[in-house]
């Protein structure tokens, strides 16, 4: 059987997806499942928004690898334009109640998942105009320092452009050549990995049906816990190409 370079997203992948990002629950198999892999030759590794610690904790004292804020690497990003951001977005949590703004220090990521419906609409108008204000800013300065924005699943995301999951997908395919590479998510945020592998390894969007780059497709997170346990019992799985 092939081995495989697995490389994950968390929420919405590993985890079902929580109102609340400190809300999730980790399905109890999950930790030794991703051991289990590990121990029969396959690599695996969490690709996530999240930053890397946050996911960690969910797996003590077990050495998943766990990449964050999108792969962004240590010493990209500029935290004090994330402070200044956050000051500007205190007055949209005032206008907009159920506001989650997640500072992860080099990136911001706002959800609006809990404003009142009849709200969202202009909740995410309002901070996709401030975002965007930052975005034309950082083109003025260095191209370090520029900026996109991320529109995924109820959450905006501004981040460098150096946080891309198609960078950390490119960078471990280079480091594991001898391992087929898939990789799996669920997000409009993992797009980027699938474009990244769209001619080679195996791409598995999780969830509902809709227009992506992946090439198959999981129905859930318990589908995708069906599918891993099967490899790590070395059964011979079929994807049905989308």
């Amino acid at each position: 059987m092939r081995k495989f370079l697995f490389m994950l997203d968390f929420d919405g992948t590993l985890v079902p997806i929580a109102d609340y990002p400190d809300a999730i629950v980790v399905p109890p198999e999950l930790p030794n499942l991703l051991i289990t892999l590990r121990q029969h030759g396959h690599e695996v590794i969490i690709i996530t928004g999240r930053p890397a610690k946050d996911v960690k904790k969910h797996f003590k004292r077990r050495n998943i690898p766990i990449i964050g804020l999108h792969g962004l690497q240590k010493g990209e990003g500029d935290a004090r334009l994330m402070h200044e951001v956050m000051q500007h977005i205190k007055p949209l949590e005032s206008e907009y109640p159920g506001l989650l703004v997640e500072n992860k220090h080099r990136c911001v990521a706002v959800h609006y998942r809990g404003v009142a419906k009849n709200l969202q609409k202009k909740a995410y108008q309002a901070l996709q105009n401030l975002f965007i204000q930052y975005i034309h800013q950082s083109n003025e300065r260095s191209k370090d320092k520029h900026l996109s924005m991320l529109d995924g699943n109820m959450v905006l995301e501004l981040r460098p452009v150096q946080a891309s999951k198609a960078h950390a997908v490119e960078r471990l395919i280079h480091k594991y050549p001898h391992l087929h590479p898939l990789y799996m998510g669920d997000d409009t945020t993992d797009e980027e990995a699938f474009a990244a592998m769209e001619k080679r390894g195996t791409t598995i969007l999780v969830g509902k049906k809709r227009k992506t780059l992946a090439k198959h497709r999981l129905t859930s997170v318990y589908a995708v816990l069906k599918f891993l346990r099967q490899i790590a019992k070395g059964q011979s799985v079929h994807l049905k190409p989308l």
